[in-house]
């Protein structure tokens, strides 16, 4: 229709008329790539929502995780301390021999640092980390990745050396457990066989557990650490979908 009109103008010379028809052309197309490219990004940016609250509910697994852990840790360390304490003195009190039998039975069971990367690994392989308007979003997820590769690989490091020290200690005590048992289950005193007299005269059964112990501290902090940078990431993706909350 528009074509046919421009034509029999061009052929009655009517430039008004044909400049008129052009700026109407020039003008649907210019109205009609607004409108895509703002249903583009209206899509756009309803996709990052959705991939800032998936990111937002990985770190809240991964903050609840590593609290776990690291309050794992710290109990066995501290319990670690009590089987110290009770070779120093060559004797178990009656009050400590629960937190004896499992500072023994769960000496060097050192949790490593956990992240949920499930939404990260997609944006990765996606291509899609460009979605997020902020960079600082941008930023932040990969200071977070760099954060969890060392903390892992310091805790890699502290298993590895932990682990003779373990093996040492296990051949000394014997633990009359029944069934399979969950990481954390404790345990009673009476499940636990030790030569309290042979082992408080054991050097090396002394230095075993006072090394792991210290280990376990070690991988603590780390865990520590890596709590406060997976809360400022969730803060930080927090706020973005607050911003978006807002007209």
């Amino acid at each position: 229709m528009l074509l046919r009109r421009i034509t029999k103008h061009v052929k009655e010379q009517n430039w008004f008329a044909v400049l008129l028809d052009f700026l109407i052309v020039v003008f649907g197309i210019f109205v009609g790539l607004q409108v895509d490219n703002w249903n583009e990004e209206r899509k756009s940016r309803v996709e990052e929502g959705d991939y800032l609250l998936r990111l937002s509910e990985d770190a809240s697994g991964s903050i609840a995780q590593g609290q776990f852990g690291r309050d794992f840790i710290i109990q066995g360390a501290d319990r670690a301390g009590v089987v110290l304490r009770a070779l120093d003195e060559c004797r178990v009190d009656p009050e400590s021999r629960v937190d004896f039998a499992n500072g023994l039975y769960h000496l060097g069971k050192l949790f490593p640092p956990y992240m949920v990367t499930g939404t990260i690994d997609e944006l990765r392989s996606t291509g899609k980390l460009a979605i997020f308007e902020s960079t600082d979003i941008r930023d932040q997820m990969n200071a977070t990745l760099r954060e969890f590769d060392t903390a892992y690989l310091i805790y890699t490091d502290a298993e590895a050396r932990t682990r003779e020290h373990v093996f040492y200690v296990d051949s000394k005590v014997v633990y009359r457990i029944e069934g399979p048992q969950v990481g954390d289950t404790e345990i009673a005193w009476e499940a636990v066989e030790i030569d309290i007299d042979t082992a408080c005269q054991d050097d090396r059964f002394y230095t075993a557990v006072a090394a792991v112990r210290n280990y376990a501290y070690d991988i603590a902090a780390r865990h520590e650490h890596m709590l406060v940078v997976m809360n400022a990431f969730k803060s930080a993706v927090d706020e973005e979908l607050d911003k978006q909350a807002k007209p």
